[in-house]
């Protein structure tokens, strides 16, 4: 009669034993395996900040062609932040505390028109994708003095943009006569 006790006993012990081994090594593989896929999230979300910047890019070129055409982006972001600075004319994608390393630390990486900035932290790296006008004049909402950050979000944001003509010295803090006159842009959301 001990012995059936005890079996039934064992067979508990070692039903426990089993799970909590298992247990372990699901915990030690998700260890091992949650830093690389957190690793290619970020990745992921960064080459579709440089496609959304690259689409923006795109559709500021087209509308500055002619004077009244407008365009608009629907802009997805799932991390980070993008800012329109109408003040200083640049449009900048930033990304703080990402786990990959996507461009060497501290140097400014040329990608067609855009501009790539990763920055290191103690373990983590701020990346910045920015596009930069020149001859162009950024403006939020027909304001130049602006600054505007979109944030991440579940929606994209449409967002729009508008040739409003040329620039002269009255309407241009810019404005440089040996250039001349800088095409307006105006975005808005």
């Amino acid at each position: 009669m001990k012995k059936s006790v005890n079996r039934k006993g064992q067979v508990w012990v070692e039903t426990v034993i089993y799970t909590l081994i298992g247990l372990a090594i699901l915990g030690i593989i998700l260890a091992i395996v949650k830093p690389q896929i957190d690793e290619m999230k970020d990745k992921a979300v960064v080459d579709q900040s440089i496609e959304n910047m690259l689409l923006i890019s795109e559709k500021i070129d087209a509308a500055s062609v002619t004077s009244g055409s407008s365009r608009v982006a629907d802009v997805q972001i799932k991390k980070g932040k993008v800012v329109v600075n109408a003040q200083e004319d640049y449009i900048r994608y930033i990304q703080e505390d990402s786990r990959i390393e996507f461009s060497e630390p501290g140097v400014n990486v040329p990608f067609g028109r855009l501009n790539v900035t990763t920055t290191q932290k103690v373990e983590l790296y701020d990346i910045a994708v920015s596009l930069y006008y020149y001859d162009i004049d950024i403006r939020f909402d027909g304001d130049t003095d602006k600054i505007r950050e979109f944030e991440a979000g579940p929606t994209p944001y449409k967002v729009k943009i508008v040739n409003k003509g040329l620039t002269d010295a009255t309407n241009d803090l810019h404005y440089d006569p040996t250039k001349g006159p800088r095409v307006i842009i105006d975005i808005s959301y």
